[in-house]
């Protein structure tokens, strides 16, 4: 099943939906995620772009995850950017790349964390784009520059910072 968001400044979001149990949570997040796009592809000085969304299940996402990281597992969101730096598709779209999200793991964390599947799913597309743009946390300094960004722009929209100890302990000791 194929869909298509366009935010308000022009940018495309193609959804490949795979696991249709996602159509509601797809249609709940879609205002706040065309918005954060906005803000962080306007920061990035990116102008129309586009960016492909899978949204799968657990499965696919442990398949992509051998396949890709070697690690034989499902995890919550993949990113895969575009190799070629500014490449462009129809009407001088820059396509950023692909993210794949998976339903269980993601409805899971969420649950486990005490947080909403609407605010968990926003943070994992924000954390996933920002893969596209390069930005990684593979080591400490990367880390601590994409979690505070991530924070910042979750703010913004009145989601809580998913890194802060205090919470996602209180949410471990409910659990």
């Amino acid at each position: 099943m194929y869909r298509e968001w366009k935010s308000g400044a022009g940018h495309i979001v193609e959804h490949h939906i795979e696991e249709p149990d996602w159509l509601p949570l797809i249609a709940d997040v879609e205002a706040v995620s065309c918005q954060l796009f906005d803000i962080l592809l306007t920061e990035e000085g990116l102008a129309e772009t586009s960016i492909s969304l899978c949204w799968t299940n657990d499965a696919h996402m442990s398949q992509l995850n051998e396949n890709f990281r070697g690690k034989e597992s499902p995890t919550n969101v993949l990113s895969f950017p575009v190799d070629e730096e500014g490449d462009s598709g129809e009407n001088d779209l820059i396509i950023l790349g692909d993210i794949a999200l998976g339903r269980e793991i993601i409805l899971k964390e969420a649950e486990d964390g005490g947080i909403t599947p609407h605010d968990h799913i926003i943070h994992l597309l924000v954390h996933g784009v920002l893969h596209l743009l390069g930005y990684d946390h593979e080591d400490d300094e990367g880390a601590k520059e994409m979690e505070a960004y991530e924070t910042r722009l979750l703010a913004r929209v009145g989601i809580a910072n998913p890194y802060d100890e205090v919470l996602i302990k209180s949410a471990q000791e409910l659990a």
